[in-house]
């Protein structure tokens, strides 16, 4: 997208989020021209280079219902030849939007070990006592 159509973007709002590794904040503005909404990344807490390019949901939103085992892997398409950042933190910021999730938090408990007997408490009468 040129500067041009940049500029007629409206930014509706800004959130910040945890990034996956949860080892910095991400920043993000929500926009919209005209009927599109558009999603670019803001900022970053840690050094971590990104794009901060506009990017269309009509382009994002195919990409998250083809694939059933959502990653960062899975938006590279909407990041050809950019920084190999802005796939995990745009992944963050649609999660923070609840508008995908990785399944990380629909992932079964590991199973439970079973539990041991407790040991029977030896019966003690007052011969086994030391004096």
């Amino acid at each position: 997208m040129n500067n041009t159509d940049e500029e007629q973007i409206q930014v509706v709002r800004t959130a910040s989020c945890p990034s996956l590794s949860e080892r910095s904040t991400i920043t993000y503005e929500i926009g919209s021209k005209g009927d599109s909404q558009y999603i670019r990344l803001s900022a970053n807490s840690a050094g971590g280079l990104f794009c901060k390019e506009w990017v269309d949901f009509a382009n994002i939103l195919p990409l998250l219902a083809g694939s059933p085992n959502l990653t960062s892997k899975t938006l590279q398409p909407v990041y050809a030849g950019k920084s190999a950042n802005s796939p995990g933190f745009l992944l963050a910021a649609l999660i923070h939007e609840q508008l995908c999730t990785t399944g990380k938090d629909s992932t079964p408990a590991p199973p439970t070990p079973p539990q041991k007997k407790p040991a029977k408490a030896k019966k003690v009468t007052s011969k086994e006592i030391p004096t």
